[in-house]
């Protein structure tokens, strides 16, 4: 198996790429000594997670690290669609690009002991990127990673009336006119997508693309061994519901550092999984005790107060495509 520089940074920046570097199969910036450290002591560096445990701290203590884990516009939140506002100056969502391929079909996947992550390298003139639905700017596609539970009675981290997924999906977009860095330190630096699952019990209802999925995460069920795997067939555009409906608030990274720079767009039209697919996530293991035996589950960040917080509701129309 084959591993590039992209795959082994997807190790260290976490969940979305906090470090000094921009990955779109292009690294421009990169800090050579966070880089170093790694390398010397891997995983050990960032110490959380999502239960009480030795070798971990859970989320109510993840401020004590991450400060901006306490702060007022936290993620992931409940949302209870009776006091949501509908907005006339909402549109629907414009997927760019979504359609396209990463170069060479190929997409690098890492176990980094808190979900699975893929990433992709895109030629410029087919880099998918997001736009419209309030956002200023154009957002461009960084990386996707799910949450999920160990059993299907819990998963997701957004919660709707009440309602926990077995499943939620993150598409994460950056302003296209920025670094990750920049990002980060821009209050609408990144866009967020969730897309939750609910469970079928019928096969044909559902979502075949978590099919290419599920065959991809056999290549990296232990921790921080990354994989080059070529996805045939395997785009974006697949992955999305019917309709483009939505909830849209301001809020924050759901892991650490907790950054509180995100527009989340929640789409309100769930899309289909079966046990036989989740099952595949389970199979993962999380890098917390001995090989096989402790999984990857769970990893779902307790819901943050919001506060005062504005909730917009978007009906939703058909899907729009650009290329």
């Amino acid at each position: 198996m084959k591993y590039h520089l992209g795959a082994l940074l997807l190790l260290f920046c976490g969940h979305l790429c906090s470090g000094w570097f921009k990955f779109q199969g292009d690294l421009r910036l990169i800090n050579p000594r966070t880089l170093q450290r790694y390398l010397r002591f891997g995983n050990s560096l960032s110490h959380w997670g999502y239960e009480h445990g030795a070798n971990e701290s859970p989320p109510d203590q993840w401020d004590k690290k991450f400060p901006a884990c306490k702060g007022a516009q936290q993620s992931p939140i409940a949302i209870n669609t009776a006091k949501t506002i509908r907005s006339s100056r909402l549109e629907p969502l414009l997927f760019h690009a979504y359609s396209s391929f990463p170069e060479a079909n190929l997409w690098t996947v890492v176990n980094n002991g808190h979900t699975v992550q893929f990433g992709g390298s895109y030629n410029s003139s087919y880099l998918p990127t997001l736009s419209k639905g309030g956002l200023a700017a154009d957002y461009a596609f960084t990386q996707l990673h799910f949450h999920w539970g160990t059993t299907s009675l819990r998963g997701s981290e957004h919660v709707i009336n009440d309602k926990r997924f077995p499943l939620e999906l993150h598409i994460v977009h950056r302003h296209s006119s920025g670094d990750n860095r920049e990002a980060h330190g821009n209050s609408t630096g990144l866009a967020v997508v969730g897309i939750l699952f609910e469970l079928t019990s019928d096969e044909r209802k559902r979502l075949r693309q978590l099919d290419t999925i599920a065959e991809a995460l056999t290549e990296v069920i232990e921790q921080n061994k990354p994989a080059n795997v070529t996805l045939e067939h395997f785009t974006l555009s697949g992955l999305l519901p019917p309709s483009t409906g939505y909830y849209r608030y301001m809020g924050s990274l759901t892991t650490p550092p907790c950054t509180e720079a995100v527009q989340w767009f929640v789409m309100k039209k769930p899309q289909k999984i079966t046990e036989k697919q989740l099952s595949a996530f389970r199979r993962l293991d999380d890098g917390n005790g001995l090989s096989g035996l402790d999984k990857l589950g769970d990893n779902f960040r307790p819901l943050q107060a919001p506060y005062q917080r504005r909730i917009e509701n978007y009906r939703g129309k058909e899907l729009r495509f650009s290329q």
